[in-house]
């Protein structure tokens, strides 16, 4: 199977460094600071759930002032949507990973994603993580938005990777396919929680969903 080779991104204008130039430090300890924050917050949810996570509480767990944490993230909202984007970032590059060796390998790469899916599905971080931001996502726009972008870009990057270059229709295929490979994943969260491969009707299902999807990709 060809797929499409993601264009390298190009450099920001202004990022080049010359090296004389002095290290950024403050912006490299706020970067820092700023991502274990999105770390802790993303534990925090997981362990206390919807109604424990607050600015508070994940400043203490993340061992920074409430004032500090407040610089990065006025909102707890403003805290998901990052938390959400980290995900994404995350999936994204495990994607690469999974499809570009099914590629180099020959393998079935759509049955080798929804296998992977499936059993990320049933971890316990995602279960609980998963969850907690769909019951905020029904309580705050921007989360909800944020859920939205996240399963849309998700689903495209998969398909771009997947797809041969400039093949339009074959792109929108293999969009409804993950889109399909996604819907099977949640479903087997909330069918089988985390209990995933313990489950005794687990890998029966897992066979016949792979055998779905071959079915849909016209093998």
């Amino acid at each position: 199977m060809s797929r499409a080779r993601p264009a390298t991104r190009p450099r920001t204008a202004g990022t080049h460094r010359s090296a004389s130039a002095p290290p950024r430090r403050g912006y490299q300890v706020g970067h820092e600071t700023r991502q274990a924050i999105i770390a802790v917050a993303g534990k925090v949810l997981v362990e206390s759930g919807y109604a424990g996570l607050t600015l508070k509480r994940v400043a203490d767990a993340a061992g920074v002032s409430v004032g500090n944490l407040n610089y990065h993230f006025r909102t707890k909202e403003s805290l998901l949507e990052a938390l959400i984007d980290h995900v994404l970032t995350d999936l994204s590059a495990r994607f690469e990973v999974l499809i570009d060796r099914g590629i180099a390998d020959g393998t079935d790469v759509p049955g080798a994603l929804l296998q992977w899916a499936m059993d990320d599905s049933c971890s316990r971080q995602y279960t609980r993580l998963i969850r907690e931001l769909w019951a905020m996502a029904s309580h705050y726009e921007p989360v909800a938005a944020a859920m939205d972008r996240f399963y849309d870009l998700s689903i495209a990057d998969a398909a771009a990777r997947l797809a041969a270059p400039n093949d339009a229709r074959r792109l929108e295929s293999f969009r409804a396919l993950v889109s399909l490979i996604c819907i099977i994943a949640e479903g087997a969260s909330v069918v089988f929680g985390r209990r995933g491969r313990r489950h005794p009707q687990y890998a029966a299902v897992q066979r016949l969903a792979r055998a779905a999807i071959r079915t849909a990709d016209g093998r």
